[in-house]
């Protein structure tokens, strides 16, 4: 428990909170101060505003700021499946960056922050990849799965399914990208042909 922003550096230098709980007002800080440091400090850490009173433009300016939720003091009986779906969400943002280490190589996920996709895919598919994701942030329509050779981070390259799905990011177009690795499959199916044409 920490009441000024020293401490809760402090404290976040000691450990790592699996969930940050924070009042909107303190007398001495306060919860969007809170997270703007959580933000900075603890990345992925989930940190839920409890506040006794808070209009929608409050409730909205907390959420766009990367609150996963917030909870009326008068409603507390909300905060106990807030925490539990902010620690399941965060359980599975951490599966989905170690199932994305392992597809693209890297030994720490957090080698992948930052890098931008087209750079891991084939010379040969770039050009086709880049006009295919600025159609669908300008369209705003789910892409059809496309087959592409991507790259690891050692630029072993292997097959995969590569499907675009158009969102808004901070109010900027922008495209979710999925990716399976189909290597296996490609394997597969290069071996029945091969058995076929014996």
């Amino acid at each position: 428990r920490v009441e000024t922003r020293a401490t809760f550096i402090a404290a976040l230098a000691e450990f790592r909170p699996d969930l940050i709980l924070s009042d909107y007002w303190m007398p001495m800080f306060d919860g969007m101060e809170a997270l703007a440091v959580a933000t900075e400090l603890a990345p992925g850490t989930p940190l839920i505003i409890v506040t006794g009173s808070v209009n929608e433009e409050t409730a909205v300016e907390c959420i766009k700021s990367g609150a996963v939720d917030y909870v009326l003091k008068g409603h507390l009986g909300r905060l106990a499946p807030a925490v539990r779906a902010a620690l399941e969400r965060r359980r599975a943002d951490a599966e989905q960056r170690a199932a994305a280490g392992r597809l693209f190589g890297a030994p720490n996920p957090r080698d992948l922050l930052g890098l931008p996709l087209l750079e891991r895919v084939h010379p040969a598919f770039r050009d086709m990849e880049r006009e295919r994701v600025r159609r669908i942030a300008d369209r705003g329509i789910v892409a059809e799965p496309l087959e592409e050779v991507l790259l690891r981070l050692d630029d072993t390259p292997f097959d995969a399914d590569v499907v675009g799905v158009p969102f808004s990011h901070e109010g900027q177009p922008a495209t979710l990208i999925f990716v399976r690795d189909i290597t296996q499959r490609k394997r597969a199916e290069a071996e029945r042909a091969l058995l076929g044409a014996a």
